[in-house]
Protein backbone atom coordinates (compact mmCIF):
# COMPACT_ATOMS: atom_id res chain seq x y z
CA UNK A 1 0.00 0.00 0.00
CA UNK A 2 1.35 3.39 -0.93
CA UNK A 3 0.27 7.02 -0.82
CA UNK A 4 0.72 9.72 -3.44
CA UNK A 5 0.36 13.44 -2.78
CA UNK A 6 -1.54 15.06 -5.65
CA UNK A 7 -0.59 18.65 -6.54
CA UNK A 8 -3.02 21.43 -5.72
CA UNK A 9 -4.21 23.14 -8.90
CA UNK A 10 -5.90 26.45 -9.51
CA UNK A 11 -8.95 26.97 -11.70
CA UNK A 12 -6.80 26.80 -14.84
CA UNK A 13 -5.32 23.44 -13.89
CA UNK A 14 -1.90 24.89 -13.07
CA UNK A 15 0.14 24.26 -9.94
CA UNK A 16 0.82 27.67 -8.32
CA UNK A 17 3.95 26.35 -6.59
CA UNK A 18 5.56 25.65 -9.95
CA UNK A 19 4.88 29.25 -10.98
CA UNK A 20 6.09 31.09 -7.86
CA UNK A 21 8.58 28.78 -6.13
CA UNK A 22 11.58 29.71 -8.31
CA UNK A 23 11.08 33.52 -8.02
CA UNK A 24 10.53 33.15 -4.24
CA UNK A 25 13.74 31.17 -3.79
CA UNK A 26 15.61 33.65 -5.97
CA UNK A 27 14.33 36.62 -3.93
CA UNK A 28 15.12 35.20 -0.47
CA UNK A 29 18.59 33.95 -1.43
CA UNK A 30 19.54 37.25 -3.04
CA UNK A 31 18.07 39.24 -0.13
CA UNK A 32 20.00 37.13 2.40
CA UNK A 33 23.25 37.71 0.50
CA UNK A 34 22.60 41.45 0.40
CA UNK A 35 21.70 41.57 4.10
CA UNK A 36 24.81 39.74 5.32
CA UNK A 37 27.33 41.10 2.79
CA UNK A 38 26.37 44.59 1.68
CA UNK A 39 22.88 46.05 1.85
CA UNK A 40 21.74 49.06 -0.15
CA UNK A 41 18.34 50.35 -1.16
CA UNK A 42 19.43 50.52 -4.80
CA UNK A 43 20.39 46.84 -4.74
CA UNK A 44 17.14 45.99 -2.99
CA UNK A 45 15.15 47.85 -5.68
CA UNK A 46 17.01 46.00 -8.44
CA UNK A 47 16.26 42.71 -6.67
CA UNK A 48 12.52 43.49 -6.59
CA UNK A 49 12.50 44.42 -10.27
CA UNK A 50 14.43 41.24 -11.22
CA UNK A 51 12.09 39.03 -9.16
CA UNK A 52 9.01 40.64 -10.71
CA UNK A 53 10.37 40.18 -14.26
CA UNK A 54 11.23 36.53 -13.55
CA UNK A 55 7.69 35.91 -12.24
CA UNK A 56 6.13 37.52 -15.32
CA UNK A 57 8.32 35.50 -17.67
CA UNK A 58 7.35 32.22 -16.01
CA UNK A 59 3.69 33.22 -16.05
CA UNK A 60 3.80 34.04 -19.79
CA UNK A 61 5.51 30.74 -20.57
CA UNK A 62 2.78 28.95 -18.63
CA UNK A 63 0.05 30.73 -20.62
CA UNK A 64 1.74 29.89 -23.95
CA UNK A 65 1.95 26.22 -23.03
CA UNK A 66 -1.79 26.20 -22.26
CA UNK A 67 -2.65 27.81 -25.60
CA UNK A 68 -0.61 25.17 -27.47
CA UNK A 69 -2.53 22.28 -25.85
CA UNK A 70 -5.39 20.64 -27.80
CA UNK A 71 -8.90 21.80 -26.98
CA UNK A 72 -9.63 18.42 -25.42
CA UNK A 73 -7.00 19.16 -22.75
CA UNK A 74 -8.13 22.73 -22.06
CA UNK A 75 -11.59 21.58 -21.05
CA UNK A 76 -10.11 19.85 -17.98
CA UNK A 77 -10.63 16.38 -16.49
CA UNK A 78 -12.46 15.32 -13.41
CA UNK A 79 -9.91 12.71 -12.47
CA UNK A 80 -6.47 11.39 -13.41
CA UNK A 81 -7.84 8.17 -14.92
CA UNK A 82 -9.54 10.12 -17.73
CA UNK A 83 -6.27 11.89 -18.51
CA UNK A 84 -4.27 8.66 -18.65
CA UNK A 85 -6.91 7.09 -20.88
CA UNK A 86 -6.72 9.89 -23.41
CA UNK A 87 -2.91 9.85 -23.41
CA UNK A 88 -2.92 6.11 -24.13
CA UNK A 89 -5.35 6.63 -27.00
CA UNK A 90 -3.23 9.41 -28.52
CA UNK A 91 -0.09 7.25 -28.23
CA UNK A 92 -1.85 4.35 -29.96
CA UNK A 93 -3.05 6.62 -32.80
CA UNK A 94 0.46 8.01 -33.24
CA UNK A 95 2.01 4.52 -33.44
CA UNK A 96 -0.53 3.48 -36.09
CA UNK A 97 0.23 6.63 -38.11
CA UNK A 98 4.01 6.08 -37.89
CA UNK A 99 3.66 2.44 -38.90
CA UNK A 100 1.52 3.35 -41.89
CA UNK A 101 4.02 6.05 -42.91
CA UNK A 102 6.95 3.60 -42.70
CA UNK A 103 5.09 1.00 -44.76
CA UNK A 104 4.40 3.58 -47.46
CA UNK A 105 8.05 4.69 -47.38
CA UNK A 106 9.27 1.09 -47.70
CA UNK A 107 6.92 0.54 -50.61
CA UNK A 108 8.17 3.69 -52.32
CA UNK A 109 11.80 2.64 -51.86
CA UNK A 110 11.05 -0.80 -53.22
CA UNK A 111 9.57 0.73 -56.36
CA UNK A 112 12.61 2.92 -57.05
CA UNK A 113 14.77 2.07 -60.06
CA UNK A 114 18.24 0.67 -59.22
CA UNK A 115 20.99 3.28 -58.94
CA UNK A 116 23.06 3.42 -62.11
CA UNK A 117 26.81 2.98 -61.69
CA UNK A 118 28.86 6.02 -62.68
CA UNK A 119 30.86 5.54 -65.86
CA UNK A 120 34.60 5.18 -65.34
CA UNK A 121 35.55 6.84 -68.63
CA UNK A 122 33.49 10.00 -68.72
CA UNK A 123 34.28 11.85 -71.96
CA UNK A 124 37.62 10.00 -72.19
CA UNK A 125 38.70 6.75 -73.80
CA UNK A 126 41.26 4.43 -72.09
CA UNK A 127 44.17 5.80 -74.13
CA UNK A 128 43.52 9.41 -73.10
CA UNK A 129 42.81 8.39 -69.53
CA UNK A 130 46.09 6.46 -69.34
CA UNK A 131 48.12 9.51 -70.35
CA UNK A 132 46.37 11.52 -67.64
CA UNK A 133 46.97 8.81 -65.02
CA UNK A 134 50.69 8.46 -65.79
CA UNK A 135 51.20 12.21 -65.67
CA UNK A 136 49.31 12.53 -62.39
CA UNK A 137 51.13 9.54 -60.86
CA UNK A 138 54.56 11.14 -61.24
CA UNK A 139 53.26 14.54 -60.17
CA UNK A 140 51.63 13.20 -56.98
CA UNK A 141 54.88 11.56 -55.89
CA UNK A 142 56.81 14.82 -56.28
CA UNK A 143 54.15 16.83 -54.46
CA UNK A 144 54.03 14.29 -51.63
CA UNK A 145 57.69 15.00 -50.83
CA UNK A 146 57.23 18.75 -51.15
CA UNK A 147 54.44 18.63 -48.56
CA UNK A 148 56.38 16.31 -46.25
CA UNK A 149 59.53 18.50 -46.26
CA UNK A 150 58.16 22.00 -46.62
CA UNK A 151 59.77 25.28 -45.58
CA UNK A 152 58.73 25.34 -41.93
CA UNK A 153 60.83 28.31 -40.79
CA UNK A 154 59.96 31.47 -42.68
CA UNK A 155 60.66 35.12 -41.81
CA UNK A 156 57.71 37.34 -40.96
CA UNK A 157 58.26 39.36 -44.13
CA UNK A 158 57.09 36.41 -46.29
CA UNK A 159 53.44 36.97 -47.21
CA UNK A 160 52.82 34.02 -49.58
CA UNK A 161 54.51 30.75 -50.56
CA UNK A 162 53.61 28.93 -53.79
CA UNK A 163 54.84 25.47 -54.84
CA UNK A 164 54.91 24.70 -58.58
CA UNK A 165 55.49 21.45 -60.50
CA UNK A 166 57.50 20.95 -63.70
CA UNK A 167 56.35 18.11 -65.98
CA UNK A 168 59.35 18.30 -68.32
CA UNK A 169 57.70 20.90 -70.54
CA UNK A 170 55.62 23.36 -68.54
CA UNK A 171 55.25 24.70 -65.00
CA UNK A 172 51.91 24.67 -63.17
CA UNK A 173 50.65 25.81 -59.78
CA UNK A 174 50.14 23.07 -57.16
CA UNK A 175 49.43 24.47 -53.70
CA UNK A 176 49.92 27.48 -51.45
CA UNK A 177 51.49 27.25 -48.01
CA UNK A 178 49.85 29.11 -45.13
CA UNK A 179 52.02 28.39 -42.09
CA UNK A 180 51.74 24.60 -41.76
CA UNK A 181 48.54 24.39 -43.83
CA UNK A 182 48.49 23.65 -47.56
CA UNK A 183 45.79 25.03 -49.84
CA UNK A 184 45.39 23.18 -53.15
CA UNK A 185 45.50 25.35 -56.25
CA UNK A 186 44.10 24.80 -59.71
CA UNK A 187 46.70 23.64 -62.23
CA UNK A 188 47.09 27.14 -63.63
CA UNK A 189 50.10 28.08 -65.77
CA UNK A 190 52.63 30.32 -64.05
CA UNK A 191 52.51 34.01 -64.87
CA UNK A 192 56.05 35.32 -64.63
CA UNK A 193 58.73 37.24 -66.51
CA UNK A 194 60.77 35.53 -69.20
CA UNK A 195 63.89 36.40 -67.24
CA UNK A 196 62.72 34.59 -64.09
CA UNK A 197 61.57 31.55 -66.10
CA UNK A 198 64.88 31.29 -67.94
CA UNK A 199 66.78 31.39 -64.64
CA UNK A 200 64.70 28.57 -63.15
CA UNK A 201 64.99 26.49 -66.34
CA UNK A 202 68.74 26.95 -66.05
CA UNK A 203 68.40 25.54 -62.49
CA UNK A 204 69.25 28.84 -60.78
CA UNK A 205 67.42 31.00 -58.19
CA UNK A 206 65.93 34.27 -59.35
CA UNK A 207 64.73 37.55 -57.80
CA UNK A 208 62.04 39.40 -59.73
CA UNK A 209 62.70 42.87 -61.14
CA UNK A 210 60.70 44.53 -58.32
CA UNK A 211 62.72 42.55 -55.71
CA UNK A 212 59.54 41.23 -54.07
CA UNK A 213 59.48 37.68 -55.51
CA UNK A 214 62.07 34.98 -54.94
CA UNK A 215 62.07 31.83 -57.11
CA UNK A 216 64.00 28.80 -55.81
CA UNK A 217 64.10 25.73 -58.10
CA UNK A 218 63.86 22.13 -56.88
CA UNK A 219 66.71 20.51 -58.80
CA UNK A 220 69.39 17.86 -58.46
CA UNK A 221 71.64 16.06 -60.96
CA UNK A 222 70.26 18.27 -63.74
CA UNK A 223 66.70 17.13 -62.94
CA UNK A 224 64.18 19.93 -62.47
CA UNK A 225 61.09 19.02 -60.41
CA UNK A 226 59.55 22.48 -59.93
CA UNK A 227 60.14 25.56 -57.81
CA UNK A 228 58.96 27.41 -54.71
CA UNK A 229 57.98 31.08 -54.86
CA UNK A 230 58.33 33.38 -51.84
CA UNK A 231 56.45 36.67 -52.03
CA UNK A 232 56.87 39.69 -49.78
CA UNK A 233 55.71 43.27 -49.66
CA UNK A 234 59.26 44.26 -48.79
CA UNK A 235 62.30 43.32 -50.89
CA UNK A 236 64.75 40.46 -51.22
CA UNK A 237 68.50 40.74 -51.51
CA UNK A 238 71.06 38.31 -52.83
CA UNK A 239 72.38 37.39 -49.38
CA UNK A 240 68.98 35.91 -48.40
CA UNK A 241 69.00 33.35 -51.20
CA UNK A 242 71.60 30.99 -49.73
CA UNK A 243 69.51 29.56 -46.87
CA UNK A 244 66.53 28.85 -49.11
CA UNK A 245 68.78 27.43 -51.81
CA UNK A 246 70.37 24.95 -49.37
CA UNK A 247 66.97 23.91 -48.02
CA UNK A 248 65.59 23.38 -51.54
CA UNK A 249 68.51 21.07 -52.33
CA UNK A 250 67.60 18.91 -49.32
CA UNK A 251 63.99 18.65 -50.54
CA UNK A 252 65.21 17.85 -54.06
CA UNK A 253 67.32 15.00 -52.68
CA UNK A 254 64.24 13.54 -50.99
CA UNK A 255 62.27 13.78 -54.25
CA UNK A 256 65.10 12.10 -56.16
CA UNK A 257 65.36 9.28 -53.59
CA UNK A 258 61.59 8.72 -53.80
CA UNK A 259 61.62 8.47 -57.59
CA UNK A 260 64.64 6.14 -57.57
CA UNK A 261 62.87 3.85 -55.09
CA UNK A 262 59.81 3.84 -57.34
CA UNK A 263 62.02 2.73 -60.23
CA UNK A 264 63.21 -0.24 -58.16
CA UNK A 265 59.74 -1.41 -57.15
CA UNK A 266 57.73 -0.35 -60.20
CA UNK A 267 57.80 -0.71 -63.94
CA UNK A 268 58.86 2.71 -65.32
CA UNK A 269 56.66 2.28 -68.39
CA UNK A 270 53.39 1.70 -66.53
CA UNK A 271 54.22 2.69 -62.90
CA UNK A 272 52.69 -0.63 -61.82
CA UNK A 273 54.59 -2.86 -59.38
CA UNK A 274 57.17 -5.06 -61.10
CA UNK A 275 57.56 -8.85 -60.86
CA UNK A 276 60.53 -8.77 -58.47
CA UNK A 277 58.50 -6.68 -56.02
CA UNK A 278 55.64 -9.15 -56.46
CA UNK A 279 57.72 -12.06 -55.18
CA UNK A 280 59.12 -10.01 -52.31
CA UNK A 281 55.69 -8.84 -51.15
CA UNK A 282 53.96 -12.20 -51.56
CA UNK A 283 56.70 -13.99 -49.63
CA UNK A 284 56.30 -11.57 -46.73
CA UNK A 285 52.53 -12.00 -46.97
CA UNK A 286 52.77 -15.80 -46.97
CA UNK A 287 54.79 -15.76 -43.74
CA UNK A 288 52.19 -13.54 -42.09
CA UNK A 289 48.84 -14.63 -40.71
CA UNK A 290 46.84 -12.50 -43.15
CA UNK A 291 44.19 -14.36 -45.13
CA UNK A 292 44.98 -13.34 -48.71
CA UNK A 293 44.39 -14.69 -52.20
CA UNK A 294 46.52 -14.30 -55.32
CA UNK A 295 44.79 -13.34 -58.57
CA UNK A 296 46.43 -13.46 -61.99
CA UNK A 297 45.04 -11.92 -65.19
CA UNK A 298 46.19 -12.83 -68.68
CA UNK A 299 45.08 -10.64 -71.60
CA UNK A 300 44.61 -12.73 -74.75
CA UNK A 301 44.45 -11.17 -78.21
CA UNK A 302 43.59 -7.83 -76.68
CA UNK A 303 44.95 -4.55 -78.00
CA UNK A 304 46.12 -1.79 -75.66
CA UNK A 305 46.57 -4.17 -72.72
CA UNK A 306 49.01 -1.79 -71.04
CA UNK A 307 46.50 1.06 -71.11
CA UNK A 308 43.67 -1.16 -69.90
CA UNK A 309 45.81 -2.47 -67.02
CA UNK A 310 46.82 1.05 -65.95
CA UNK A 311 43.18 2.17 -65.91
CA UNK A 312 42.18 -1.01 -64.06
CA UNK A 313 44.80 -0.28 -61.41
CA UNK A 314 43.74 3.36 -61.10
CA UNK A 315 40.00 2.81 -60.73
CA UNK A 316 40.43 -0.32 -58.58
CA UNK A 317 42.56 1.56 -56.06
CA UNK A 318 40.19 4.53 -56.07
CA UNK A 319 37.31 2.16 -55.20
CA UNK A 320 39.41 0.42 -52.55
CA UNK A 321 39.04 -3.08 -54.02
CA UNK A 322 42.57 -3.67 -55.32
CA UNK A 323 44.73 -3.81 -52.20
CA UNK A 324 48.27 -2.66 -53.04
CA UNK A 325 47.53 -2.55 -56.77
CA UNK A 326 48.51 -4.44 -59.90
CA UNK A 327 51.87 -6.19 -60.40
CA UNK A 328 53.11 -6.34 -63.99
CA UNK A 329 54.63 -9.79 -64.41
CA UNK A 330 55.21 -9.44 -68.15
CA UNK A 331 53.68 -7.67 -71.12
CA UNK A 332 50.17 -9.17 -70.99
CA UNK A 333 50.32 -10.81 -67.55
CA UNK A 334 49.31 -9.05 -64.33
CA UNK A 335 48.86 -10.24 -60.76
CA UNK A 336 47.10 -8.95 -57.63
CA UNK A 337 47.49 -9.72 -53.92
CA UNK A 338 44.01 -9.42 -52.39
CA UNK A 339 42.85 -9.70 -48.78
CA UNK A 340 39.99 -12.20 -48.74
CA UNK A 341 37.65 -9.45 -47.52
CA UNK A 342 38.08 -7.67 -50.88
CA UNK A 343 37.40 -10.65 -53.16
CA UNK A 344 33.69 -10.02 -53.55
CA UNK A 345 34.10 -6.29 -54.15
CA UNK A 346 36.91 -6.87 -56.63
CA UNK A 347 34.86 -9.40 -58.61
CA UNK A 348 31.95 -6.95 -58.97
CA UNK A 349 34.26 -4.09 -59.89
CA UNK A 350 36.25 -6.14 -62.41
CA UNK A 351 33.08 -7.30 -64.17
CA UNK A 352 31.74 -3.73 -64.49
CA UNK A 353 35.13 -2.43 -65.65
CA UNK A 354 35.55 -5.02 -68.41
CA UNK A 355 31.97 -4.53 -69.60
CA UNK A 356 32.58 -0.80 -69.96
CA UNK A 357 35.88 -1.39 -71.76
CA UNK A 358 34.06 -3.66 -74.22
CA UNK A 359 31.33 -1.06 -74.78
CA UNK A 360 33.99 1.54 -75.67
CA UNK A 361 35.30 -0.62 -78.50
CA UNK A 362 38.15 -2.38 -76.68
CA UNK A 363 36.98 -6.03 -76.55
CA UNK A 364 38.96 -7.84 -73.87
CA UNK A 365 39.53 -11.57 -74.04
CA UNK A 366 41.24 -12.65 -70.86
CA UNK A 367 41.81 -15.51 -68.44
CA UNK A 368 41.85 -15.32 -64.63
CA UNK A 369 43.53 -17.61 -62.10
CA UNK A 370 43.16 -17.76 -58.30
CA UNK A 371 45.31 -19.24 -55.53
CA UNK A 372 44.39 -19.29 -51.85
CA UNK A 373 46.78 -19.85 -48.95
CA UNK A 374 44.63 -22.69 -47.67
CA UNK A 375 45.44 -24.82 -50.72
CA UNK A 376 49.21 -24.23 -50.40
CA UNK A 377 49.69 -26.58 -47.42
CA UNK A 378 52.10 -24.15 -45.80
CA UNK A 379 54.43 -23.98 -48.83
CA UNK A 380 55.09 -20.68 -50.60
CA UNK A 381 56.26 -22.33 -53.84
CA UNK A 382 53.03 -24.34 -53.99
CA UNK A 383 51.00 -21.15 -53.48
CA UNK A 384 52.65 -19.59 -56.56
CA UNK A 385 52.48 -22.85 -58.56
CA UNK A 386 48.75 -23.19 -57.91
CA UNK A 387 48.29 -19.66 -59.22
CA UNK A 388 49.87 -20.46 -62.58
CA UNK A 389 48.05 -23.81 -62.81
CA UNK A 390 44.72 -22.06 -62.19
CA UNK A 391 45.53 -19.52 -64.90
CA UNK A 392 46.47 -22.26 -67.38
CA UNK A 393 43.15 -24.01 -66.73
CA UNK A 394 41.34 -20.73 -67.43
CA UNK A 395 43.29 -20.24 -70.68
CA UNK A 396 42.46 -23.78 -71.84
CA UNK A 397 38.81 -23.30 -70.88
CA UNK A 398 38.61 -20.08 -72.93
CA UNK A 399 40.36 -21.75 -75.88
CA UNK A 400 37.88 -24.63 -75.80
Amino acid sequence: MYFRILPVKDSNGTDPMKRYLIPAIFFFVAFALQYFLFFSWIGFALLLVSTTLLTLILYNLDLESKQNLPESFSSGYENEADLNSLMDQNLQDKCETDLKSKNQESLAIGNLEPVQNISYFQNLDPIQKTKSILKQSLKSQVLEIMKSHFFAELPKKVSQVLYAYYDGHNFEECFWQKGTIFVESDSNPIEWDDRDESYVRELLPSISSNKQKLYIPFTINQHLFGFVLFQTKETWNQSEIQNYWERSLQISEKIFEKLEYEKVTKNTETWLFNSSHFYQITKDSFNSKEQETLVMIKFIDTTFTKEIAICLNHFGKSEGVLGLGLFRMEEDLYSILLPNSLLSGFTDFFKRFIEEIDSLGYPSSLAIGYSNKVTANGKYDLWIKNLYLSLEESILYNAA
